[in-house]
């Protein structure tokens, strides 16, 4: 087959596709429901997303969430949400992300990107310092709620200061 040819028929595939999902889009009205559509889980962000906008021409994502601050802990971090998320969504993919930290080793650090493997296997990277961290992608098969700064903190220290010894009188 002809090369030229090769590439039309790729160029109408991906025009077909691009308009399938275009369309698909425009009748979803969540979050939660568009993040499967680009291979991502649908519980990478809080439930407490109150609205979100997305230029599918340039996969710019704005997300306002009502809640903050928002944390959620994770098997082996805790995420920290701002008010606003931004990013780049592609599929598979969203990058240049601001407005997510996630504390590691008792500093807190921005996240940039999250990732997948594509096709989707039970991995998702999230790129914050100069790496890759390859997590669990079943944390974020569901959506995860909101705790404030302050409940985080008494959660965490409740059990610590119930197994204090309470000093003689």
């Amino acid at each position: 087959m002809n090369p030229c040819t090769i590439i039309s028929h790729i160029s109408i595939i991906l025009l077909i596709f691009h308009g399938i999902v275009q369309a698909s889009i425009t009748t979803y009205t969540s979050i939660y429901e568009l993040l499967p559509i680009f291979g991502l889980p649908c519980g990478l962000f809080p439930d407490s997303v109150e609205n979100y906008s997305f230029d599918f021409e340039d996969g710019y994502l704005e997300l306002e969430l009502k809640d903050q601050p928002c944390y959620v802990q994770l098997d082996e971090y805790l995420i920290s949400y701002d008010r606003i998320i931004k990013g780049t969504l592609k599929i598979g993919s969203i990058t240049n992300i601001e407005g997510i930290r996630i504390k590691s080793h008792w500093i807190w650090i921005d996240v940039k990107g999250i990732m997948v493997d594509l096709p989707p296997n039970d991995n998702i990277y999230l790129q914050f310092g100069l790496f890759n961290h390859k997590l669990d992608a079943q944390q974020f098969q569901t959506l995860h709620s909101c705790a404030s700064s302050n409940k985080w903190i008494n959660s965490r220290l409740q059990p610590r200061l119930n197994e204090m010894p309470i000093a003689p009188e």
